[in-house]
Parts: structure tokens; sequence; C-alpha cells
């Protein structure tokens, strides 16, 4: 009978035959799923005995990612910013250059020396929630909306809001697009919006293509709708005395959104900066109140 570390073994043998990127890690998280295990147990147990049901349960896992599911899909969670986040078909797969954005609210928060101040954020276009949970998870006074078209985005959202102890007190959900449900004014209005091409989705990795919503990526004929209309809509909800706007950017585009921001802003009482991920590559670009 086949042994917790054989499973693993051929799992990852699979992978790294039909070329998947990280094939070592893939076979881990998929195995322990499987079996309901940490990665801790299945090092050290792995000479257990695996039973038919849970071989099959592998095998069924292992087909999933070899027609390019992603693993978090599958899973149905992802590591973001040290925390769990649950993701739907409706939200987008939070990625890893996504956590530039946190920690330059972060950092403007700090520089600013409101901690611990009664901040209210809005995230537009929210999706799992990624972005706004982990500030507030990151300031305990502030408060928070996220937005987005999707109710089952906003429903997955607010499990995770649950999942991570953020209070409902301290977060709204509303649906619609973009401002239009908006009210108020916040000290950080941030955003992920789609920002590809409509002629490059067709040519994005198989498991971004077929399994993120396509109203998640695709951000118009050169990729800047979202910006031309938020970069408007936005400053008329920034505070003035007190606040940033910060959106995520493709790889090339920081410098076409940081000259609508420009245009948008019309004032020198606000800073415009751009963000690098750890790539070193423009990642986000924001407008803030001068320090």
């Amino acid at each position: 009978m086949t042994t917790r570390a054989e499973a693993l073994a051929a799992a990852r043998a699979t992978f790294t035959h039909a070329g998947l990127d990280s094939p070592a890690l893939d076979a881990r998280l998929l195995v322990s799923h499987a079996l309901d295990l940490d990665a801790l147990k299945l090092v050290t147990e792995g000479d257990v005995a695996v039973t038919e049901a849970q071989a099959a349960a592998i095998d069924a896992l292992i087909a999933r990612r070899l027609a390019r599911e992603p693993v978090s899909r599958i899973i149905g969670a992802r590591w973001f910013h040290g925390r769990r986040f649950r993701l739907n078909a409706a939200t987008l797969d939070p990625r890893p250059d996504s956590e530039t954005l946190v920690e330059a609210v972060l950092t403007f928060v700090r520089e600013a020396g409101a901690e611990t101040a009664p901040l209210r954020l809005l995230d537009v276009g929210t999706g799992t929630g990624c972005l706004l949970l982990s500030l507030l998870a990151e300031l305990p006074a502030a408060t928070g909306v996220g937005v987005d078209i999707s109710a089952d985005a906003l429903a997955m959202a607010a499990t995770n809001a649950t999942d991570l102890g953020i209070p409902a007190n301290r977060v709204t959900w509303q649906q619609g697009s973009g401002f239009a449900a908006v009210s108020g004014t916040f000290n950080v209005i941030l955003s992920n919006p789609p920002y590809i091409p409509t002629a490059d989705v067709a040519d994005l990795e198989a498991e971004v293509r077929y399994f993120d919503p396509v109203a998640a990526l695709d951000g118009g004929l050169d990729g800047l709708d979202f910006y031309r209309s938020w970069s408007r809509d936005a400053l008329a909800f920034l505070d003035n005395a007190l606040g940033m706007l910060i959106f995520e950017v493709g790889f090339d585009q920081a410098s076409a959104v940081a000259d609508l921001l420009q245009t948008a802003a019309s004032s020198d009482k606000w800073q415009l900066r751009t963000h690098k991920d750890l790539a070193h590559i423009d990642r986000c670009v924001s407008l803030r109140t001068r320090p």
C-alpha cells in the first residue's frame, strides 16, 4: 500500500513532468489538503499508509492542478500579508504583489502618526477583501467600506472578515459599480482595478485566464479605463486634511496612471508617489496629502 511519503513523491514527479513552476510546493499543499494534514505531519508521519479513499482524493486534486487550476482555487484559500483569505469564482486570486499597496498605506499612516486614529478606509473592487481587511487588522481604530459589483464577492469578503475576527461595526460591504454607492469622505481610498488590456486577456497564463473572473482583469482597450474614471471620481470622497488615494497598476502602467492622477488632482496640496514591489517594479501609484 502507498505511504504518505510515496504519494507526495509521486505528485511531485507528476507536476515536474507536466512542467509546472512549483511542483514540490504544489504537491505538498495538495497532498496535505487531501489528507487534512499540516505540512509537518505530512513529513514526520510519511510512513503512514494512504487509504484507497485518500488516494482517490489525492488523484482528483492532481487532475485539477494538471488542468491548470491554481492551487489556491483548489484549496479555496490564499495566504496574503500573513493572513488566510478564502476565495471563490467571483473574486480575484490575491497576489503577493498586491501586498505592496498594503505596505504603502501603512507607511503613509505611520508617517502621519495616525496608527491609532479613527481612520476611514474605502476599497473599490474589494473582491476577497484582502486589501481592506489586512489594513483593518493592522489599524485597530480604523473602519472601512468595501465596494464590489458582485454580490458573491461581497459574501466572500464578509466571510473573510468573520474568519479574521473583524467585527461587523468596523466594516461595511456595499454592492455597486465604482463610486456609485459611496457616500462620505475617507482618509484612504484604495483599489486594485482591472488593468489588463482587452486584447491581452486571451494571452494570460491558463491559471489566470480560465479561473480569475474576466471582470476583475479586463481594463479596456489599453487597460486604463478604470483609472480614467476612478481617478476623477475618487477625489470627491478623499479627506483633504489627511488623505491618500492609491491604485495598484500593471507593470508598465505607472507613468500613465501617474499622469491621470496628476491631472485629476489639479492642486499642489497633493503629493504624487510611486511604490515599488519586491521585484523593484512600480506596482502602485498614489496621491497623498503632503506631510
